[in-house]
């Protein structure tokens, strides 16, 4: 991709990111542990889908995967989490909307909480380092899947105890 390409979807990212702070900041009562179970549903279904076996006989699919979809989704998570924040704290909070310190809250939270597995999903797919994981695009492919499952399955646990808890 080039660096002004990079710029636009970075730039569409970050105002999609804005726009859902903006529109979930208006919400009556929103709750995090809506929010989470939302995202953990989002991982779940795309790892499904990555590991879909209509889709997984084709290399193409894999590599497309390993190419652009796994730095998609590190982007994704990098982005969108900071636009929503500012957009839940600036522009929500000018117009004093129900629920903008709770989104600004969460998209900060998610954001600093998501390092740590993006760091993992670069380190094994997107740019891999260790040796094993340099080995071929199944691998990686295989891994990128297993990160999205998991992933997703813990976000949604996570979600289930906030419920219970708060």
């Amino acid at each position: 991709m080039s660096n002004r390409a990079f710029r636009i979807f970075l730039s569409i990212l970050f105002l999609f990111g804005v726009a859902a702070g903006y529109r979930l900041s208006a919400l009556a009562k929103l709750e995090t542990h809506k929010l989470l179970n939302v995202a953990g549903l989002s991982y779940n279904f795309l790892g499904v889908l990555v590991l879909s076996e209509l889709l997984a006989t084709s290399s193409r699919w894999k590599d497309a995967c390993v190419r652009f979809l796994a730095p998609g989704v590190l982007w994704f998570n990098s982005v969108i989490p900071l636009g929503a924040f500012l957009g839940s704290l600036v522009i929500a909070r000018l117009m004093h909307k129900p629920s903008s310190g709770t989104v600004a809250q969460f998209s900060l939270t998610f954001f600093f909480n998501s390092l740590i597995p993006l760091s993992i999903l670069n380190e094994f797919v997107v740019l891999p380092t260790l040796p094993f994981a340099k080995a071929d695009i199944e691998t990686r492919w295989r891994l990128f899947g297993f990160f999205l499952v998991l992933t997703g399955t813990g976000v949604q646990l996570i979600a289930g105890l906030l419920a219970i808890i708060g």
